[in-house]
């Protein structure tokens, strides 16, 4: 197992190896695994362009890897609404009248240590978010996040942390803008997608949740059965709510051709997923966990089914996820 730290397209990167994979995780944006290499089929698992220089990656970087988002998704007319105060955020959403998806994957997080064992090889990093952060003007509540990357024989282990440092609460809601391979050239084929959901949430025009579910219909099935073409054919920020007793927690992904699979076990706080393909005719997919239902800050539902948490002065939150890559033999 190897953990180093390199110097990538004339950018700081941990790059993390064993026998069957390559992860590069890029501290400059946000501590995004920046790209995730499978050896044994010369693939890269998450969207990824080899072509392009940091500065291009940095720029398109929300469409690339795994990028960490804090706070997720839109807040409608850029208010949050948290029990002690009401923020005004800036509206940065290109389609509608919202904040979209936080400010700390574009943060430049600081490498805590990196181990290498027989077994797994690791990189722990952070950042300290304070008055010397830009955003602090428009949320004025410190905390510390901590980012954990750690590659396995079978994969990726990820965990996102938060400790509340200020004297208000802090609303704790993240997701990630995770974008996968679903269309390979060289197979002529779109991959399938299992999801495990028990409901929709509906959105209104600019996509933000109105705190209404929807139940599932003949066209959500394919989720169910692990039919569903994830790219070909638009999806346009769809929101699922997954079933919480589902023998397998999270999405998977499976090449027909190679049989692959790719699986994106999630931890619990994750109860939702939203999906997102650009139009459905590039070569990723978005496929998005989410602990809170979009806009859940600002919606009268039911705070514990919207998945909206407050965490005290000092309190800490962890979740986690698992990219776990499956041949059938």
């Amino acid at each position: 197992m190897i953990a180093e730290k390199i110097m990538y397209k004339g950018g700081e990167c941990i790059k993390l190896e064993n026998s069957r994979f390559i992860v590069l995780v890029a501290p400059s944006m946000g501590s995004s695994i920046l790209r995730f290499f499978y050896k044994n089929r010369q693939e890269d698992i998450f969207h990824f362009n080899e072509d392009a220089t940091m500065e291009q990656l940095k720029k398109h970087g929300i469409v690339i890897g795994l990028p960490t988002l804090f706070l997720p998704n839109r807040l409608k007319h850029g208010k949050l609404h948290v029990s002690d105060y009401d923020y005004q955020l800036p509206i940065n959403d290109k389609f509608g009248d919202n904040f979209i998806h936080g400010f700390l994957h574009t943060r430049q997080f600081q490498v805590e240590k990196m181990i290498a064992t027989e077994r797994s090889a690791k990189v722990v990093t952070f950042y300290e978010y304070n008055e010397e952060d830009e955003f602090f003007f428009y949320f004025p509540v410190k905390f510390r996040a901590v980012i954990e990357v750690e590659l396995l024989e079978e994969g990726v282990h990820y965990e996102f942390s938060v400790t509340n440092l200020s004297n208000r609460k802090l609303p704790f809601g993240t997701g990630t803008h995770t974008s996968f391979h679903t269309h390979r050239e060289k197979y002529k084929e779109y991959s399938n997608l299992f999801l495990p959901i028990s409901s929709k949430v509906e959105l209104d025009e600019t996509n933000v949740a109105t705190g209404k579910l929807l139940p599932l219909g003949e066209e959500e099935q394919p989720y169910i059965n692990g039919t569903k073409k994830i790219a070909g054919k638009a999806i346009d920020d769809e929101m699922y709510v997954l079933k919480q007793d589902s023998e397998f927690y999270g999405a998977v992904i499976t090449n027909p051709i190679t049989k692959m699979k790719i699986m994106n076990e999630v931890s619990k706080e994750y109860g939702f997923f939203v999906l997102w393909n650009c139009g459905g005719n590039m070569d990723f997919s978005c496929i998005e966990p989410m602990t809170w239902m979009i806009n859940a800050p600002n919606l009268s539902y039911n705070k514990e089914k919207s998945g909206y948490v407050e965490l005290a002065p000092n309190e800490s939150k962890k979740v986690y996820q698992n990219f776990w890559i499956k041949e059938e033999q």
